[in-house]
């Protein structure tokens, strides 16, 4: 940030970041994606006022230079609910500045958020999901089939994020007797509990992967000892593919 921001600014900035990973327990995606918010406005404002962008700019910022910005943005056509979430971004930085009393801007409140649609995920057919777990699950090695009925089991059946499945250690899986497993999420660990069903699923696998690895070692892996990564999901998607179904498995409970 250092070529459009003052020296006062970037720490300001810097400080903000290192907030959001310590303080508030954000993921390290989403503070990068805050990241990039942060750098578009002040490049973009830095531009505007031919110098870079110090914390003394900010107490004068005025709603017609924000507006100014989403309106270069939707130029490049950028989508709401992208704008949405840069504005969510500069909101939260420039409340956390009053809170540290760095400095005060009030104008960022009087921009209005742009309108997003929502959209609801359509959950899958009976057959549509007897087909993933079954059909779909065709593999090299028995293993690999085991593996990839249980993490879709996590992900269609218990609603986690891929990120929460493939990130799961035999320590926070469920075992005979506990049909509950801990998850990473925003802000810390969550407990769900999940039915025998799923369980049953997952039971095989998750024995299996105990005999080689400790409690630590994720549950999951690309080969026996090595983790699989949130990289792994488009051969997810290309299994659904096959199979004429199309959902987006980065985060499907939103």
């Amino acid at each position: 940030m250092a070529a459009f921001l003052a020296p006062d600014l970037a720490r300001a900035a810097q400080a903000w970041l290192d907030h959001l990973i310590h303080e508030r327990g954000l993921a390290h995606l989403t503070e990068v994606a805050y990241a990039r918010d942060l750098t578009q406005f002040f490049t973009w404002m830095a531009g505007h006022i031919e110098r870079p962008v110090a914390v003394a700019d900010l107490a004068g910022l005025s709603a017609k230079t924000i507006r100014g910005f989403l309106a270069a943005r939707r130029r490049h056509a950028i989508q709401n609910r992208t704008l949405a979430r840069t504005l969510s971004a500069l909101r939260m930085f420039f409340r956390w500045l009053e809170a540290e009393r760095i400095v005060e801007s009030r104008s960022i409140r009087l921009i209005g958020v742009p309108k997003v649609a929502h959209g609801i995920p359509k959950p899958l057919t009976i057959d549509r999901a007897l087909a993933v777990m079954d059909g779909g699950m065709a593999a090299d090695l028995a293993w690999v089939a085991a593996r990839d009925q249980a993490v879709l089991m996590l992900l269609y059946g218990a609603g986690l994020r891929l990120s929460e499945a493939v990130g799961l250690t035999l320590a926070d899986a469920p075992t005979r007797g506990r049909e509950t497993l801990r998850i990473t999420v925003q802000g810390g660990k969550g407990t769900l509990k999940i039915g025998s069903d799923y369980y049953a699923d997952l039971e095989p696998y998750v024995s299996a992967a105990g005999k080689t690895t400790t409690l630590t070692d994720t549950v999951f892996s690309t080969v026996p000892g090595a983790p699989v990564f949130v990289g792994k999901a488009p051969t997810y998607r290309a299994k659904n593919a096959k199979l004429g179904i199309n959902i987006d498995m980065k985060d499907h409970r939103s």
